[in-house]
């Protein structure tokens, strides 16, 4: 039953956040119908500003109905201690109120099986309720957001950017409750759509190409339980898109959560990791009542839920050649390989990322048709699947191997002149499953067209690229769902990009073509990469400005052992 919250109440609850965007308007009426034990969530848009929201769960009451509108109004706590134990998406008892504010609000809703409901308008300071026929549910109708805000509808973004917003409030909870069935649409078409089924299928439908990527993961450690998909070692993005964190299946952001996979894998600082985890906790061990937009969660025990991450992450690691499919050396393309004595190129030292590079005896001989690299370095190993280590003139040096190779290919094609900016006809016509973003392509095709993009619809979700600029493919290396994705968003950017220096374009060029953080190289490979190295006019910094080596002097070491004197 709702009720309104006292005063003792409300002064504990941390303020809750204004409507601010139309996304937010969705998101509170998606946790109210998840929190209402729907199975069945539909999102309708007209524009940004007219939104409409529909589910089949429990309804209310006329007399709860009448309340719901109401400032502090709930029935997901009664008592000051209940603040301690949230186990519910909502509780402040803000949310109708504050979309009220500042729309023409219909709420239809009946908990009856025999059809009865009731409809109460609210507009400005008038309100009005008769009773209607539905079936059990809640629909929440919104319109003219923000019309008695003018400077509120000044701010929002481009209409796409704060449709795509909106879509993603569907598919970040498709994601926590799989047994719940999605629908985002406009008048014209469907935008996202997701069907009841396991989490693994919902994941893999949601997240489409990334989700091959994905490895299930699970841990406990009696503090709280562990289970999700995180990215295959090397599989990274420049970006934390594809980053969730659910505590007690509530989306969060948490910091923590990412350091832990961060620390957990071999990455480097400016890559992000890939993850879709789901953290299970007591809600007398987590407080989801610190910020206005309850995206913040604190841990009683921090350090526990670190732990855990890690002990569920860092197995990757060491599983590497198994999840990412074992290449035998003979599968190696392009070099030929014969290996001497049956034995491996480098040793692993057991419990450590070490490497160790073998004699020359030992060694399997790699037959290319360029001769034996000269080099001031002799490389000793490889550090973690990251880092080359040489011994140089009495001193230890670190080589970042992504760095390494970035800087050899900027170099490389920096030093090509400059081809004019066309269109590019692509071999085969690709075609794209776009899934949730099908509708915001769709709806910039004009655009796309405009920049040189041949595309064209193929299916209800997919569609035909049979062309694309030039400067597209430098950019983003290939053709994907989330490359053009990136193109409709980001234009003004991407125009400034291939209208400056091109300096940017070769450096984002260079760093996607570098082997990256995680990949195991062979001595040979590491002994050519470094020869290259040393031939680069500037071999101390990668073209983002990274340092390449970190050196490491023998002087420094015999004080670390209180050998010098």
């Amino acid at each position: 039953m709702i009720h309104i919250l006292p005063d003792s109440i409300v002064k504990k609850i941390a303020a809750g956040e204004v409507i601010q965007k139309p996304f937010n308007v969705a998101k509170e009426l998606v946790e109210n119908s998840i929190d209402a034990g729907a199975t069945s969530i539909t999102v309708e848009l007209d524009g940004i500003r007219n939104i409409t929201v529909s589910d089949n769960g429990s309804g209310m009451s006329r007399e709860d109905a009448l309340l719901a509108c109401s400032k502090h109004a709930t029935s997901k706590i009664t008592v000051e201690k209940d603040l301690d134990s949230i186990s519910t998406l909502g509780f402040r008892g803000e949310a109708l109120a504050s979309i009220a504010a500042v729309s023409n609000l219909t709420l239809k809703t009946s908990n009856s099986s025999s059809g009865e409901g009731i409809e109460l308008r609210l507009s400005g300071n008038q309100a009005s309720d008769k009773p209607i026929g539905m079936p059990r549910g809640t629909t929440i109708d919104v319109r003219d957001l923000f019309y008695n805000m003018p400077a509120r509808r000044k701010f929002l973004d481009a209409e796409i950017s704060e449709l795509k917003k909106i879509i993603e409030v569907a598919r970040d909870y498709s994601l926590a409750y799989p047994g719940v069935s999605f629908e985002v649409k406009d008048k014209n078409s469907t935008l996202f759509k997701a069907l009841v089924g396991d989490l693994e299928a919902r994941t893999s439908d949601v997240l489409k190409e990334v989700a091959k990527n994905l490895v299930s993961v699970s841990a406990s450690n009696g503090y709280a339980k562990l289970h999700g998909f995180v990215g295959k070692p090397g599989f990274v993005r420049k970006d934390r898109r594809y980053q969730f964190v659910f505590v007690n299946r509530r989306l969060v952001k948490n910091e923590l959560v990412e350091r832990a996979v961060f620390d957990s894998l071999p990455i480097l600082p400016s890559h992000h990791p890939v993850f879709v985890l789901f953290l299970e906790i007591s809600p007398q061990k987590v407080d989801v009542n610190i910020h206005p937009n309850k995206l913040e969660v604190k841990f009683s025990d921090p350090d526990q839920v670190y732990a855990l991450v890690s002990s569920a992450v860092v197995p990757l690691a060491s599983r590497k050649a198994e999840i990412s499919g074992k290449v035998e050396l003979s599968q190696r393309k392009g070099n030929v390989y014969e290996v001497v004595k049956g034995k491996q190129e480098t040793l692993t030292v057991p419990g450590s990322g070490f490497r160790v590079a073998s004699s020359e005896t030992e060694r399997p001989r790699l037959e290319t048709q360029n001769p034996k690299p000269e080099t001031d370095y002799r490389i000793i190993g490889q550090l973690n699947l990251t880092y080359i280590l040489c011994e140089s003139r009495g001193s230890l040096v670190l080589l970042d191997q992504h760095a390494v190779q970035e800087k050899i290919f900027f170099e490389k094609l920096f030093s090509q002149p400059a081809k004019q900016e066309k269109k590019q006809e692509l071999i085969s016509p690709v075609v794209i499953d776009f899934g949730i973003e099908f509708g915001t392509v769709k709806a910039h095709m004009e655009l796309l067209v405009k920049k040189g993009v041949d595309i064209e619809e193929f299916g209800e979700k997919s569609m035909v690229v049979r062309a694309v600029p030039a400067a597209f493919v430098d950019y983003y290396g290939s053709v994907t769902a989330d490359s053009l994705n990136d193109l409709v968003l980001n234009i003004r950017l991407w125009e400034k990009d291939f209208a400056g220096a091109e300096y940017d374009k070769y450096a984002t060029k260079a760093c996607r073509g570098a082997i990256k953080a995680g990949r195991e190289l062979t001595l040979s490979e590491m002994e050519r990469l470094v020869s290259e190295l040393q031939r680069c006019k500037n071999p101390n910094t990668c073209p983002h400005g990274r340092p390449i080596a970190v050196k490491i002097s023998i002087g420094e070491f015999e004080k670390k052992f209180k050998r010098s004197v």
